[in-house]
Order: C-alpha cells, then structure tokens, then sequence
C-alpha cells in the first residue's frame, strides 16, 4: 500500500517538531509514501485562505496520484480544498486535526475532495460530523510512543521551568496562543522559568517581546532538534494554550508527551485535552486567556505543584498508544480502498 500524506500548511523547518507531521512520518515508516505541504504560500498570510490549498500544484499532484493507492489529507478543519478535487482521484481519507464543536457543528457540511473516511482528533466531533457529511467517521486518539519517556521526579523547586508547546504559526497567535500572556505573568512571577520549543519561524519577533519584558535571563529558545525526553526531565511542567479549538490540536503532542513523562499541563477548555487533564488531576484549565486569568492559574498551578504532578506521575495514557494509532488508521485504510 503507498500513500500520499498532504498537509493544509507551509512546509515547517523542521518536521519532526511539528506533532502532526510526525505522526504522518509513522504512518509512512508504516505504508510507504510521501508527505506534501500544499499551502500555496512558505508562510501563512491572513489573506491567503485555506481554500487555495493545491492551487499551482495540478500538474505534480496528477502526476503523484498516478503512483499512489490513496491520499490521506490533514486538514485543520472538514476538507473544504476545490483545487484538489480533480487533481486527486484516487481514495481519500481525512484527518481532521482540531475540535468541530461537537453538537455546534452545523447540518450540512461541504467536502472537497471526494472522501471516502473520515477521522476526527476529539471524539465529541465524532457523531456530529458523521451527520453532518453523510461519510464514515471515527475517533482515531493520537499516538504517543511511550517507551521513549520515562516518568521522573521533577527538579528541584527552587525555579519553576515551565515548557511552552505549540508554537505560533503568526503574529496574532503570539496572542491567541498565551505567549504574551505567559511572558506578562512571568514578570510577576519572579520563580517562573520560560522554556520555549519553537518551530523557527517568528524566533525574531519572539525575541523582541522577550527583550521588552525583559526576561532574557529566565527564558531559553529551543529552536534545533532536541532530545524531548531529556528536556522534559528538567522541566516542572508544560504549557499548551489556545483560546479557540480551531488553532491547535485536540490533543497536543508535547502535552501527551508531558504526561508521558510524569508532568502536568497547564493548557485551555476549548481543547479536548482539557477534559482529559481534569479527569487525570495533573494540571490546570484555563477558562480564558486574558492575562489575569493566566497569572492566576500559574499561581494556582505552582502552589498545589505536588498533587498535580503526582496525577501526571499516575497517569493512564493506553488509549495513545503508537501501535493501537498504526492499526486504527490501517483499519481506515482498507475500509476507504475496499469502497472503492
């Protein structure tokens, strides 16, 4: 079986620090394939909709699609791409990598390309899509390869170094993201460590705003490859925020990955991943990201620390499996071949 792998964004410097893009390098260790990004631009512009995904790219995606068996499509949203439709004709399959709103989604949905499976990252999405689209979906959980974390006891608490995961793709995420809030808490927080994960795009203008606030002395910047596990053994905590379901996935990786690993999260409601930190009590939900609520929540966060690490230390993470993620999409696979 060989597959075509598309994503709906510019291609990131480096792959592997995208959690989306590693999970399709699984999936082709698996079934063999390549990945494309097919956002029309190298970076993402406000006026450049995720409908023009594919434009400028018939003749190399035809041709593409004369060696594959099927596409899977990575879509941050239900595929809505009309410059995809007659370049690829072979069996699609979607993942949709952020929450739909569940019971809010509309009744009627638009689908371009033509496809045969769909699956959904939080398993409230999964009904209402199915309803609203008329195809076969599912809730494939994301896969976490547990075996390279090991759960350790958190550093010493005389600093409280928090990692901050999925980094903005644009300006205004700098915002929507909680990066500004978490450098404006920090300046309040004279304990608080920033450790930055960063994908290498807008490291200019994340340096400015460190500067500003004047916290180059509690900040580190980790822009090269980097062992995660060892990482997160120094680390107390991570932050993955987002004030919109929409901007990020429904279960982030660096997060499963702190969990993995023995470390609460501080992350946002909206995410899929809240409801998982709260029933596991290892961590934090944040109902807003304004900066009072922020700063309140790291507050809250640093002085129950020893509960909330001893719910991530305790942590049951099975449904993430690598291998149980492998099989489910292989499932998925046959399913859209053998309709076609």
């Amino acid at each position: 079986m060989k597959i075509a792998y598309h994503f709906m964004i510019p291609r990131p410097p480096r792959l592997e620090l995208d959690g989306a893009v590693q999970e399709a390098l699984w999936l082709r260790e698996r079934f063999d394939g390549s990945i494309s990004f097919l956002y029309p631009l190298a970076r993402f512009s406000r006026w450049v909709p995720a409908t023009l995904c594919g434009l400028g790219s018939f003749g190399r995606l035809r041709d593409l699609n004369r060696t594959v068996d099927l596409h899977h499509l990575f879509a941050p949203g239900l595929p809505n791409y009309p410059f995809l439709g007659t370049a690829l004709t072979k069996p699609c399959v979607c993942t949709v990598q952020t929450s739909q709103g569940g019971a809010d989604l509309p009744g009627t949905a638009t689908i371009r390309p033509k496809v045969a499976r769909l699956a959904v990252s939080d398993p409230r999405d999964a009904d209402p899509v199915r309803g609203s689209t008329g195809i076969p979906t599912s809730w494939i959980p994301p896969g976490l390869d547990t075996r390279k974390f090991r759960r350790t006891p958190p550093p010493e608490l005389d600093r409280f170094n928090l990692l901050v995961g999925s980094a903005p793709w644009t300006q205004r995420q700098f915002t929507t993201k909680g990066v500004d809030q978490l450098l404006a808490a920090a300046r309040q927080l004279p304990a608080l460590r920033l450790v930055f994960l960063w994908r290498g795009v807008l490291r200019s203008q994340l340096a400015e705003r460190i500067g500003r606030a004047g916290l180059a002395d509690r900040t580190e910047v980790i822009t090269e490859g980097t062992d995660v596990s060892s990482l997160l053994e120094r680390v107390h905590a991570v932050a993955v925020l987002a004030s919109s379901a929409k901007l990020i996935k429904a279960y982030p990786h660096s997060a499963l990955e702190a969990l993995a690993a023995g470390r609460p999260v501080l992350t946002s409601s909206p995410l899929a991943l809240g409801d998982l930190v709260g029933r596991l009590g290892a961590g934090v939900v944040l109902d807003s990201l304004s900066e009072g609520v922020v700063l309140a929540g790291l507050r809250a966060f640093m002085e129950d620390y020893a509960r909330l690490a001893k719910g991530a230390m305790t942590s049951d993470l099975s449904e993430f499996s690598r291998d149980g993620f492998l099989d489910a999409y292989g499932r998925l696979y046959s399913e859209a071949l053998a309709d076609s």
